[in-house]
């Protein structure tokens, strides 16, 4: 149809015959969406969770809660391990992917466990420095009362002050972040009773 619209535009226009109103009827219709409604995008954001940017987030297989940073700009989450240990482990971490990886979570407050996962892909991280390979898993991550089954990188965090990161593909839908929630949102959270566990047999 736009393509129609556009030969009809430009050969009406060619000839100088009602140039100004082709083209202003001719305006595709499919931007006469619900995202030009005023009312509908203030109904659909009424329905997403304001949240700070910093918030107390928990990773359910290991009952673990996180303070993570809420990164509007990150793409994936992201959550810092202590060590790993892969199955039948390759050197090249590409040929790792669909193998099982133990992985040792830590939150902030030094509380660990072990977790088991699939390793669904690899991310490399371009900096003008170095480049870095990251394994990206699946988890299940529980914030307020939204549950997400989702893409999550595992990388070293220890030098950063949260070790946990919410990306895109966690607030997406569900959550509008207000920077001004800092100083509320910075609260720490409730002990989790967690303790720490020794790690499991190194696979053979």
């Amino acid at each position: 149809m736009q393509i129609w619209q556009k030969y009809v535009a430009t050969r009406w226009c060619s000839q100088g015959i009602f140039c100004f109103g082709i083209l202003t009827c001719l305006t595709p219709m499919h931007s006469w969406g619900a995202h030009d409604d005023p009312a509908a995008a203030k109904k659909v954001a009424a329905k997403k969770q304001i949240i700070g940017p910093v918030e107390t987030v928990e990773e359910l297989d290991s009952e673990l809660a996180f303070k993570a940073r809420v990164d509007t700009g990150a793409t994936t989450s992201s959550l810092h391990v202590d060590e790993w240990v892969i199955e039948n482990e390759a050197a090249k971490m590409s040929e790792n992917i669909g193998k099982t990886i133990r992985i040792k979570l830590r939150n902030h407050r030094q509380e660990t466990e072990w977790i088991k996962r699939k390793i669904i892909n690899i991310s490399t991280i371009k900096t003008s420095e170095q480049q870095e390979e990251r394994y990206i898993v699946q988890m299940t991550l529980l914030l307020k009362d939204v549950k997400k089954r989702v893409l999550v990188s595992l990388n070293d965090r220890s030098h950063m002050t949260y070790l946990a990161l919410l990306g895109r593909n966690f607030l997406r839908d569900d959550f509008v972040v207000d920077v001004s929630l800092e100083g509320e949102s910075d609260r720490k959270p409730e002990a989790t009773g967690k303790k720490k566990t020794s790690p499991p047999a190194k696979a053979t």
